[in-house]
């Protein structure tokens, strides 16, 4: 059986790694309208990787496994923040 079938802390905290990479992305194209530049185009790309790595997470069958998808989710994330500081900075000034 898989993970996020009887694990109850997989499925509470499975809808994170849908809505923060959805608030990077709208974020993103709302400051890519404002402040036109190709730098804005790496937090859409990360957040929409961390979005599939999430959803990936519903169909392992293993801990490491998920595990695995849950950490590459989560590093998406981080660099998409990241990414928008950057743009933010070189956009803005």
């Amino acid at each position: 059986m898989a993970p996020f079938a009887h694990d109850e802390n997989i499925r509470r905290f499975h809808w994170a790694g849908y809505v923060i990479p959805a608030v990077l992305v709208v974020s993103s194209i709302a400051a890519a309208m404002r402040y036109p530049s190709w730098l804005w185009v790496v937090p859409v790309v990360c957040s929409l990787g961390a979005a599939f790595a999430t959803f990936r997470i519903r169909s392992r069958d293993t801990y490491g496994q998920v595990l695995a998808w849950a950490i590459a989710a989560g590093a998406l994330i981080v660099l998409a923040i990241v990414a928008v500081g950057v743009a933010m900075k070189s956009t803005m000034s």
